[in-house]
């Protein structure tokens, strides 16, 4: 993360709001800009909320721009050089790495449900979802440290698994249109650097709030509530209708 001072602050702000936001439709980029900002609040959510952690998939064409949505987003928390882990990795390293993002984005790029193993994708999925890893033995019988996801998911695909309730229940699934804003994406990668000043602000903006926690919790149940309205009827509604509530929460 870095510093900033007030002007640099006003810059990033305004960059975000003029360009970061409208390098896609608006179902998209609020979408997950909701879900950057979730993400540094990944534990109350699951620790003191008892709630799940939904999961942010970016669907669509190769050369679509997705990736480069994605990477962008990570770019809130920390410099990685476009370095990500890929779902070609095992999910023993997924599931590694992704312990070591504590209350920040996760990302994991390029599913191709023809050539990636489904049984990664939905053990990684679900083991995320439910808050532990896989546990496995020694040849002393001892147990290993078992890893999983921490942060907030993201992944990146031309695709995505069917057929599999518990892991779509928990994706907000965003189809990403091949269409570009190329000015806007310009300026995105001109400005990139300043965007690890923002979840500072952002955590000090919340927690500086009285009572935050209480309030968040309210926020959420109140939207899930109403979104429930919308959702009821349909097969994991209710999770579908907390998935958005959570979006909502961090936008």
């Amino acid at each position: 993360y870095l510093q900033s001072d007030p002007d640099v602050t006003k810059k990033l702000l305004d960059h975000i709001y003029t360009d970061f936001l409208n390098l896609k439709n608006h179902g998209v980029t609020y979408t997950l800009m909701g879900h950057i900002c979730l993400a540094p609040f990944s534990s109350v959510i699951v620790g003191e909320m008892g709630m799940k952690k939904p999961v942010l998939h970016l669907e669509g064409p190769s050369g679509g721009g997705k990736t480069m949505l994605a990477s962008l987003a990570m770019s809130f928390f920390g410099d990685f050089h476009d370095h990500f882990v890929s779902w070609t990795s095992t999910a023993n390293a997924i599931e590694k790495e992704g312990f070591f993002f504590r209350d920040a984005l996760f990302l994991i790029d390029d599913l191709k449900s023809s050539v990636v193993n489904q049984e990664t994708v939905i053990r990684t999925l679900q083991n995320y979802v439910d808050g532990h890893g896989r546990a496995r033995m020694k040849s002393n019988t001892s147990l290993q440290k078992p890893f999983h996801i921490r942060g907030l998911l993201l992944s990146t695909g031309e695709d995505f698994i069917d057929d599999m309730e518990s892991v779509n229940g928990r994706t907000i699934l965003l189809n990403v249109e091949p269409e570009k804003n190329t000015a806007a994406g310009y300026s995105c990668l001109k400005n990139r650097e300043l965007y690890r000043c923002f979840i500072p602000l952002l955590i000090k903006q919340v927690i500086s709030q009285p009572d935050w926690k209480n309030n968040f919790s309210d926020l959420i149940n109140k939207k899930s509530a109403e979104f429930h309205a919308l959702t009821e009827g349909l097969p994991n509604g209710l999770r579908i209708s907390l998935n958005w509530a959570l979006n909502f929460a961090g936008f």
